[in-house]
């Protein structure tokens, strides 16, 4: 079985950081005035309590694509709080591999995908509410979930049948 954890403050750092960054100002300063987002778009410590309904949301949209390799846990996707002895504040995800994965190409992209989706699902549905189409993140989190099943075959050994 493999665990992956992330705490929650470095995933908020993430969707802080990445919502910061869209906000940068676009063309010269004085034509900038308009078309700045800088005082609304930036998800702060103030947004937290939409940032975890989001987490919960997003959470279960992942176990879905995960459900097959998660049989054998009780507990495959939890989000701990600051009681936790293991893991305070952190989203745990708990999951095994196929038979025949090698674990150590599989694990870093299933990691990855599980990153991207936290992120890029609540930065989408941080921009819907701040009135700025999601495009290219909506896209790239479709994406992003497609890719995380396939991600669980990467490094499966190839088996070869002859007739």
């Amino acid at each position: 079985m493999i665990t992956f954890v992330i705490s929650e403050q470095e995933l908020f750092d993430l969707v802080n950081q990445e919502t910061v960054y869209m906000s940068d100002p676009i063309g010269s300063a004085q034509d900038n005035t308009v078309k700045r987002l800088a005082d609304v778009l930036p998800m702060t410590e103030n947004e937290r309590d939409y940032f975890n309904i989001k987490l919960f949301e997003v959470g279960a949209k992942i176990l879905e694509k995960i459900a097959p390799y998660t049989k054998e846990v009780d507990y495959p996707y939890t989000i701990t709080d600051s009681s936790d002895p293991n893991f305070p504040d952190s989203i745990v995800y708990k999951f095994s591999l196929p038979e025949g994965s090698r674990v150590g190409v599989a694990t870093p992209l299933i990691q990855q995908y599980i990153v991207e989706l936290l992120v890029r699902y609540i930065v989408m549905e941080w921009l819907k509410i701040k009135g700025v189409s999601p495009g290219l993140k909506e896209t790239e989190f479709n994406r992003s979930l497609d890719n995380i099943k396939t991600a669980f075959m990467y490094g499966r050994k190839t088996v070869k049948t002859f007739r």
